[in-house]
């Protein structure tokens, strides 16, 4: 029996409650890696849902990181025979056709659950014949990226408020960043942090480029007449949580 059919058979058997009926929300999210493109789309409901969403994101980002990291070293060392860009697809709606542990390739884009080591690791030898190395997506992985300072604040409550341009739709640098969330609630792919100064700093978007920050940088200033400082952090699950949320 599929995967689809079972779920469809266990939702037949569930009582129906109206207390249980939520109205949902599909979120996507992509990123422009250095040596391929990734999409994770899922639907959300529930009082938690953008909790739960930034966390979906944040595990799906160690897969990312650490892939990327692999072929980037392989290719420095001109080990990366055959190399193709692949868009890897992880839809909440396809996966129901995807056994566990495998994955589904359609020309140039590959379905495939980032969550599921089996099926990365497959994917590692299939794709681009890498047979020495494991992922799992349950080991914590971070990278060096650039981003926009934009300001700081010496409370918690003053740091939380971003009026620059926060709104995706509004963004003129939307097609520069390295991550975008897109969907049935607003991401505004920004952050702050408590630093060593006492204060707390604000940041906006994630950036893979010095190329891409810099005319990030350029755009904010010359259409949102914000003013920012280019910065470099290593993202960790911790940040990606704040800037999905």
């Amino acid at each position: 029996m599929s995967k689809l059919a079972k779920i469809c058979i266990n939702l037949l058997l569930l009582p129906f409650n109206l207390s249980l009926v939520y109205a949902t929300a599909t979120m996507e999210c992509k990123w422009h890696a250095a040596y391929f493109d990734a999409i994770f789309v899922n639907n959300y409901g529930g009082d938690n849902r953008q909790a739960r969403f930034a966390d979906d994101v944040a595990v799906r980002v160690n897969t990312i990181v650490r892939l990327d990291s692999i072929l980037k070293s392989l290719r420095r060392q001109e080990k990366l025979e055959h190399f193709k860009r692949w868009l890897l697809m992880d839809d909440y709606m396809k996966n129901y056709s995807v056994d566990d542990g495998s994955f589904i390739i359609e020309g140039k884009k590959v379905y495939i659950n980032l969550t599921d080591s089996v099926a990365i690791n497959k994917a590692l030898k299939k794709l681009w014949h890498i047979k020495d190395v494991v992922i799992s997506p349950n080991k914590k992985a971070g990278m060096w990226l650039y981003s926009l300072h934009v300001g700081f604040s010496k409370t918690r409550l003053g740091a939380r408020p971003f009026d620059h341009g926060g709104d995706f739709s509004k963004r003129p640098d939307s097609n520069l960043l390295w991550l975008t969330c897109e969907g049935g609630f607003s991401i505004a792919h920004h952050w702050f942090q408590h630093e060593t100064d006492g204060y707390y700093h604000q940041y906006t978007g994630l950036y893979l480029t010095r190329k891409n920050v810099i005319e990030a940088q350029r755009l904010k200033l010359e259409y949102s007449n914000l003013k920012t400082t280019i910065v470099s952090h290593y993202i960790t699950s911790a940040i990606i949580k704040k800037y999905a949320y």
